[in-house]
């Protein structure tokens, strides 16, 4: 396939995760199956009953998938460093170990480099955090 020494060999095993299988299956039994019988039975097809209502309802586990797989693939070190060999494709997690050698490290560099690579999950984490909220408090919501 060719996808040695390009990013797409990082994103690509990053989609297909076995634990958000199991999340989004858990997220998916909690939904009560009133809801689609009652959209079943108003005239709506399979298709609209999970495009309008299920889709809907599941924003915050999705949300929560997307955080983890963008945190998980970020911080990921040796995928990058086993599977991209030139240092000019590199990620930034390989790139920070380059400031460390055997005999010393410049930590100064690699405390900015963190600071950097943080901005990202923090940026990303503030856009999607009213779905947390969101799915924190409809999990108290019985009856």
């Amino acid at each position: 396939m060719s996808l040695t020494d390009s990013l797409w060999v990082l994103i690509v095993p990053s989609l297909f995760g076995v634990y958000f299988v199991f999340l989004l299956r858990q997220f998916f039994m909690a939904i009560p199956m009133e809801l689609s019988e009652a959209a079943l039975i108003g005239g709506c097809s399979h298709f609209k009953i999970y495009r309008s209502i299920i889709i809907p309802l599941a924003k915050p586990a999705i949300m929560t998938m997307v955080l983890f797989i963008f945190i998980w693939s970020w911080n990921d070190y040796i995928n990058p460093s086993v599977f991209i060999t030139p240092i000019e494709k590199q990620v930034l997690t390989v790139g920070l170990q380059s400031f460390q050698s055997e005999y010393s490290a410049d930590t100064s560099l690699q405390m900015a480099g963190v600071c950097v690579a943080v901005l990202p999950i923090i940026i990303l984490f503030s856009c999607i955090q009213k779905y947390f909220v969101e799915g924190i408090s409809s999990t108290g919501i019985k009856g």
